[in-house]
């Protein structure tokens, strides 16, 4: 299951191994393609997951995607999440929401 990988990536992030959360993303990504559901279900999970592990580049082009795609990922209201606290001072973080305002 694919989504195994977005768990993964949850605990990487809550351990604070950047590297390692991006990395079960990145995993998971092919995988969920394969799935329009569980694609459009659960990208802003991923998009949530890069937020915590600190991950600005990485969570922003996924929430620009998100945005732009079919996704539960809501732009007037994704970014305010707490998931996105870590983040939310970084540059193109700042800018995202600058484009959502």
């Amino acid at each position: 299951d694919a989504n195994v990988y977005l768990d993964w990536a949850l605990v990487e992030a809550t351990d604070g191994n950047r590297e390692e959360a991006i990395e079960f993303v990145r995993r998971w990504e092919p995988e969920a393609r394969a799935d329009l559901a569980g694609w459009v279900g659960f990208q802003h999970v991923a998009c949530r997951f890069l937020g915590i592990a600190g991950a600005a580049d990485e969570a922003v082009a996924c929430l620009r995607e998100a945005f732009e795609e079919p996704s539960v990922a809501i732009p007037f209201v994704e970014p305010f999440f707490p998931f996105y606290d870590v983040i939310r001072d970084e540059k193109a973080f700042v800018d995202l929401v600058a484009e959502i305002d």
